[in-house]
């Protein structure tokens, strides 16, 4: 209990930090949320198209603030981390030109991931908390059902394994691009009604 409040009330400071840091440049830190969410939203999902591990980092999604922030800092270090394996590869027929570029790339990915963890990551905690309740359940549930389309018609079973040709439709397997997309979704329709 003691880590987790630690957690919030660190992820509450990053929040308070950044309203204040925007209202002192002029700008208001809920509008860029508002205004920015759907964005931030859908290129998580392009994150883990490209880079499929990112919802197996199901603690993107988790109620737990700590670990919702051990989450958000393995995400941002990760593609570091792989990075310098790749140039440390033993026998690696790297030219010259992309190791020299490697490292600036390598410095703008690091200034991006500091900003993304100091200004995105503590509010997506708070607002995953909300959009992030259907991968919860997904995630809780024991429920089991598979989909398939045949000549444009949708077919649906459950209680068993995705039979062949079938695919596991519990959402369970993609819990952060479910949250992102249901942040994409309902910040994108408040920015319309607002």
């Amino acid at each position: 209990m003691g880590r987790r409040l630690l957690w919030l009330a660190v992820l509450l400071l990053l929040v308070g930090l950044c309203w204040f840091g925007f209202r002192e440049a002029g700008r208001d830190y809920l509008a860029f949320w508002l205004r920015s969410g759907p964005l931030i939203g859908l290129a998580t999902i392009a994150i883990g198209f490209a880079w499929g591990g990112v919802d197996r980092n199901a603690g993107l999604v988790s109620a737990d603030p700590a670990v919702y922030a051990g989450a958000a800092m393995q995400l941002a270090g990760l593609p570091l981390f792989v990075f310098g394996g790749h140039m440390r590869a033993q026998g690696a027929a790297i030219s010259a030109w992309d190791r020299l570029v490697v490292l600036p790339l390598a410095l703008v990915y690091l200034g991006a991931m500091l900003g993304w963890l100091l200004l995105i990551a503590p509010a997506q905690y708070f607002a995953f908390l909300v959009f992030g309740a259907p991968s919860r359940i997904a995630l809780a549930s024991g429920w089991r059902g598979a989909a398939r389309l045949e000549r444009g018609r949708l077919d649906m079973i459950e209680g068993a394994a995705p039979p062949p040709g079938y695919w596991d439709a519990t959402m369970r397997e993609k819990p952060v691009s479910l949250a992102s997309a249901f942040l994409a979704a309902g910040l994108g329709l408040a920015a319309f009604l607002g």
